[in-house]
């Protein structure tokens, strides 16, 4: 347990009252101390603890096993066995109904049912009992959480989108992309590249699966779009560079670290980087395609990687990329850049970025919501909606229309 940040209100004498009603007669009441520090713990009144416990766990779905402590300034949690003593009954039912969220016995893999949720049919993640969205209590829980949607939407990409697995890895097999079946056969190819972090083939951004729905958070509908347009399809994976060396370590979900313990590492053979892997699936796969026109969708970090394919491989990318649609995506053009990749910006692509300005209108790097110093080198459209990773999702119908009107132009010339 850390030290308070700021000492609590106290009297002249030095006695501490309550950190949230600021009332010294409350030291004549009686005071609970929160346990939020060893040195100088702040103090509340009985009924202050009710009202803030119920309030932030209940109303505002704060977790249970991290509740701040409610002085301003202090980092540090309260004891969970105060907020077991002091919540109401209302409040204990809740927390007893969460944990049933929490699984009882370890496993190599999980599945959703484990956490007692699933997806309904509007794409939602809901409380199997409750209904309620979902709920978090630790980063172990909602890690674990998340690697079972992942395998949830890769299993819809094979099963229901008829795509194959491949590994960039062959030895460990731990680095999977997806490949529409007859891709390489088509004469159009699409290439999806997702941003950085925790997302994987398939995801956009992985807290929309958890707290929106999978259409905003997953690629398939992206996917189902290109399939009507008879494209094929390579979902790449370029976040994920290494492996963890000896048996996996059991989630602990009651452990409130956000940081898990260090483990030995070793990269993934072709996959030792983001950009050493979108150039491994290029070079392995989109390059051995029929494909006449080649399109690439990316978003945030995707579109450095992006821009790393297109100049080292412009050769031979150099009239076959015919759109490049980027979604709030973090990359900058310069002028030591090759000519012809900044041709193929400044002709073929868009980059529709976080804004609150109307779906599709015109802008400027300079106006962008995050990073304006980035110079696109392309055109440039509102999103529609001003937060980063809802990007891909909204600005979908402009994007296909921009991918579409680009091939047939190209097969008109």
């Amino acid at each position: 347990m850390g030290n308070a940040m700021q000492p609590g209100p106290k009297t002249e004498e030095g006695v501490p009252y309550c950190c949230i009603c600021l009332d010294e007669d409350t030291i004549n009441q009686g005071t609970i101390s929160l346990e939020c520090s060893e040195d100088d713990p702040h103090v509340c009144c009985q009924s202050c603890l009710n009202t803030y416990i119920n309030e932030h766990i209940v109303e505002k779905k704060r977790s249970f096993l991290m509740l701040s402590c409610p002085h301003k300034g202090c980092k540090n949690n309260i004891a969970y066995d105060l907020i077991e003593k002091n919540a109401t009954e209302e409040t204990k039912s809740f927390i007893e109904e969460m944990k049933k969220t929490i699984p009882k016995e370890q496993k190599e893999f999980y599945t959703l049912a484990d956490f007692n949720y699933e997806y309904n049919d509007k794409g939602e993640l809901r409380n199997k009992t409750t209904g309620e969205k979902f709920y978090y209590i630790t980063e172990n829980h909602y890690s674990a959480m998340g690697e079972c949607i992942i395998r949830d939407i890769q299993e819809k990409m094979k099963n229901e989108l008829n795509m194959e697995e491949f590994f960039v890895d062959t030895e460990t097999k731990v680095n999977n992309i997806f490949i529409s079946k007859g891709a390489l056969e088509k004469k159009k190819l699409m290439l999806l590249i997702q941003g950085s972090g925790a997302v994987r083939p398939g995801q956009w951004a992985r807290a929309l699966c958890f707290n929106d729905t999978l259409r905003t958070g997953s690629q398939l509908e992206y996917i189902e779009r290109a399939y009507k347009k008879d494209y094929g399809v390579i979902v790449f994976n370029p976040n994920e560079n290494e492996r963890i060396l000896g048996k996996k370590e059991p989630y602990d979900f009651y452990n409130t670290s956000k940081f898990r313990k260090s483990r030995k590492t070793e990269k993934l053979k072709g996959s030792e980087s983001k950009v050493k892997h979108t150039l491994s699936v290029y070079d392995r796969w989109a390059a051995k395609a029929k494909a006449e026109h080649i399109v690439i969708v990316a978003h945030s970090a995707g579109g450095y990687c992006t821009q790393e394919l297109v100049s080292q491989r412009i050769d031979e990318l150099h009239g076959k990329l015919k759109a490049l649609a980027f979604t709030d995506a973090f990359y900058s053009i310069s002028e030591r850049d090759d000519p012809r990749m900044k041709e193929v910006y400044r002709k073929h692509g868009c980059n529709w970025v976080a804004s609150d300005k109307p779906l599709n209108e015109p802008m400027v790097d300079k106006e962008r919501k995050t990073r304006t110093a980035l110079d696109s080198g392309c055109e440039v459209r509102s999103a529609g909606h001003k937060q980063h990773e809802m990007t891909s999702a909204c600005c979908i119908d402009p994007l296909f229309e921009f991918i579409e009107k680009h091939v047939a132009e190209s097969e008109e010339s």
